[in-house]
């Protein structure tokens, strides 16, 4: 009886209450339409109290047929009505208690009124279009934004999917701080921005068009964080620790800690991290050949250990001009065991059944630094120099005992001792200069130069206490060296406010030389790849627009893979150097669609020649394991996607692809044709959890079919994320709180090879908790200038 009573009397006490909050609302309704009496979809309708929206009580879209309705309680509000591309518009409206009043159509007229009021998330903010992009105003909305990250999240076309940054329509995204670019990866960028108070920010510039020194594929957009003049003192920084658990001695834990300063025209800043990561998986690998099968189960778990630091010295010596120094040390260790269980099926073959302990030992040091200038000359053109020196070791100790499964001892040992160490230097030059007053044509040009010289020492020693033939020891010593020069020009024209185009061509000339040790060098190898680029977008009226993209790319083989040693992971298994491994080349072409960055599809193809890939072969019952310019590639097919924003508590992003595989094996153990259809499905959702927006979270999904390759094809796989954030003591303190891959899959795959074939059925990812926990201080302003040029795409080539 009790168990219905509560419930029946809180709806009783509570039902006054409810009934005259709904007796005290009224709705109005109506339709919004262009000047050709085109209906408007998704323009944004919106009651506030008067026409500049410091206060919106009600806000909606409008759907196909450009009509909406609207809910609040009784009074007198201005309706607003918002569209990008069409003046806004504004009316004053009466709403009754219980009452119902149709508004008539509302024709919005075009305009290239570069001021407007756009609501994003129930929030109202005014939106300065610009020929490349749009800026806003935030002073407003850093007042509810625990960092810069938090406050990107909420401004239009801009995305934040935990701590991942987009921005809709394109693929890539740089960030500037003040004037500096910010030249970490895309994966870092959450965390620079993290370390910055919403506070210090005044305006956010978002260019779909930046300049093509940040935008080489035509893809990527810049987001300029504008700082105000209060900044020109400062000092703050960041520390913090992260704690991660997963099964199978999967762990982290980490600490950093970030100082900046900044006054007047000197800025510095120190960083400084270390860190201990768990790392286990286990592969389960199957090579099915005539009437057996040869099976190598192999666990493997140990700790890997990093520390570092960054340092950053820049001086800006006019308005138009700055010079910097950046210096960055890491330094890595990792020890992994790995198990191994090798067995032939069925047993009556008499193959022994092996047991192997392997202890792989691996440390290096790695130095960076780099110095770089920008300035501006004449009216709008641009200098910028860069030069760069790296310096990264590797010494790794490999030790294997075997023994056969019926008899203890260990019957087959080896070791191997590996020593690879790269310097070299890198140089960027590059202008942009404005061909006409109005800046609607440019001219880019310059040159990426990269010399490095890379030593590899190898040795190895086995001893096979069954058979002598298989005891013995060698060595190895070898020198590489390479030079890169990339030229390239490219032209930017803005024909009018609705069509732009930029044409470009570089040339890569890549020259390589191995030279074993003690030996005369040998002349180096030269190969030029023509990269050519074209993109080009026009805008409909109604912010529809519409784009092609033809981009180019080289992709180079890693260091280590060109050694043409030989040596052994376990009894059955060598790997094999690959000194005539050459760059691969891509080409793509994008025909895509948007519609107030809310839709999105595009139509893509790209082509692939000579991809590098590890290839396994089976031969004589040992596996000998390759890198080659395996297989050529073709992909053609679409993705779509969809963003929503209108709620203030949520955002959607609903995305799916699906396109046709085809690969050649350029290599006569692989399959001369593999095809196939691929696609996949994703969904995010970002929740605020409170008005202030000290309490959010999110929750991501992902699925992915059966994907094709000449190598082989491997299984669907999924994931789940969700996550939560939570800032405390004015926004100084946050705690993240996340779980990643909570439902992870196998990574299972089969290969078909000329008379054999390979399956596999590993795992790489388990369920992982993620917490973390951040402090920031801070006595006022802040700006940044980390950068890092070509040594990253040497660190890369690891």
């Amino acid at each position: 009886m009790s168990r219905f009573f509560l419930p029946i009397l809180f709806l009783c006490a509570f039902s006054p209450f409810t009934l005259f909050a709904q007796s005290n609302k009224g709705k109005i309704a109506g339709a919004i339409q262009s000047s050709d009496a085109r209906p408007l979809h998704y323009a944004t309708v919106y009651l506030a109290s008067d026409s500049t929206a410091s206060k919106v009580f009600a806000n909606t879209v409008t759907d196909s047929k450009g009509k909406y309705q609207l809910e609040a309680t009784e009074g007198v509000y201005t309706l607003g009505v918002s569209y990008l591309g069409y003046a806004p518009h504004y009316q004053q409206v009466e709403i009754k208690a219980g009452g119902s009043v149709d508004i008539e159509p509302i024709t919005l007229v075009e305009t290239n009124q570069e001021l407007q009021t756009v609501v994003v998330q129930g929030k109202a903010m005014n939106v300065r279009t610009q020929p490349d992009g749009f800026s806003v105003d935030v002073t407003r909305l850093r007042q509810k934004s625990n960092d810069a990250l938090d406050l990107l999240r909420q401004l239009p076309n801009v995305q934040v999917k935990g701590d991942n940054l987009s921005v809709v329509g394109k693929e890539h995204v740089v960030v500037k701080i003040g004037n500096v670019l910010q030249r970490v990866s895309e994966g870092e960028l959450s965390e620079v921005l993290k370390r910055y108070d919403a506070n210090l920010i005044q305006r956010v510039e978002v260019l779909t068009q930046p300049p093509l020194k940040y935008d080489p594929d035509g893809n990527t957009a810049m987001i300029i964080l504008h700082t105000s003049s209060v900044f020109r003192e400062y000092m703050g920084g960041n520390v913090g620790t992260e704690f991660m658990y997963a099964p199978f001695h999967n762990y982290r834990y980490a600490g950093f800690a970030s100082l900046l300063y900044n006054r007047g025209k000197l800025f510095w800043t120190l960083g400084g991290y270390g860190n201990e990561v768990g790392i286990g998986h286990q592969e389960d690998v199957s090579y099915h050949y005539q009437d057996r099968i040869y099976r190598v189960t192999t666990p493997s778990y140990g700790p890997t250990n990093h520390a570092g630091g960054n340092a950053t010295v820049q001086y800006q010596y006019s308005p138009r001009g700055h010079v910097g120094l950046m210096g960055r040390y890491d330094w890595m260790r990792r020890s992994v065991l790995e198990e191994s269980h090798e067995e032939t099926l069925p047993q009556a073959l008499g193959i022994p059944e092996v047991f192997g302990r392997n202890d792989y030992r691996y440390r290096g040091p790695q130095l960076s630094s780099n110095a770089y200038w920008e300035h501006g000359f004449g009216r709008a053109n641009t200098v910028w120099l860069e030069a760069s020196y790296f310096y990264k070791q590797e010494s790794t100790n490999i030790d294997y005992a075997g023994r056969n499964a019926a008899t203890l001892p260990a019957f087959f040992t080896f070791e191997d001792r590996d020593r690879i160490a790269t310097s070299g230097i890198g140089l960027n030059h590059d202008y942009s200069f404005s061909l006409d007053t109005a800046d609607r044509y440019k001219l880019d040009f310059g040159v990426k130069g990269l010399w490095s010289n890379t030593a590899n020492d190898r040795s190895h020693g086995q001893v096979h206490m069954a058979d002598p033939n298989e005891t013995f020891n060698q060595q190895n010593a070898v020198v590489m060296r390479e030079l890169v020069v990339s030229p390239y020009i490219s032209a930017t024209l803005r024909f009018n406010d609705r069509v732009w185009m930029r044409v470009g061509l570089r040339t890569t000339t890549v020259g390589n030389a191995l030279t074993q040790r003690g030996l005369p060098d040998n002349p180096l190898r030269f190969r030029t790849e023509w990269l050519p680029s074209l993109h080009t977008a026009y805008t409909f009226p109604g912010d529809h627009k519409l784009s092609f993209t033809i981009n180019s790319s080289i992709e180079q083989p890693k260091f280590s893979s060109l050694n043409p040693f030989e040596w052994r992971v376990n009894r059955q298994t060598i790997l094999l150097g690959n000194p005539n491994l050459h760059p691969s080349t891509a080409y793509s072409y994008r025909l895509g669609y948007s519609w107030r960055g809310r839709w999105t599809v595009s139509a893509n193809v790209w082509q692939q020649f000579g991809l590098i890939n590890s290839v396994a072969t089976f031969k004589d019952g040992t596996v000998y394991q390759q890198t080659q310019n395996a297989q050529d590639g073709l992909y053609a097919g679409g993705r779509a996607s969809y963003y929503y924003d209108g709620l203030s508590w949520m955002e959607v992003t609903l995305a799916g692809s699906y396109g046709y595989t085809r690969y050649w094996g350029t290599i006569p153990n692989l399959p001369r044709v593999v095809e196939g259809r691929q696609w996949g499905v994703s969904a995010s959702f970002d929740f605020t959890f409170n008005s202030s927006r000290t309490l959010s979270g999110y929750l991501y999904t992902e699925y992915v079919g059966r994907r094709y390759k000449a190598t082989g094809s491997i299984e669907p796989t999924y994931s789940i994320q969700p996550g939560i954030y939570w800032s405390l003591f004015k926004r100084r303190l946050f705690i993240s709180l996340a779980g990643m891959g909570l439902i992870a899959p196998r990574f299972k795959g089969e290969s078909k090879r000329e008379g054999y074939t390979i399956v596999y059925n590993n795992r790489y990812d388990f369920p992982t908790i993620y917490l973390s926990v951040r402090y920031r201080f801070s006595n006022g302003k802040d700006q940044t200038t980390r950068r890092e040029m070509t040594t990253r795409e040497v660190e890369m080539r690891y």
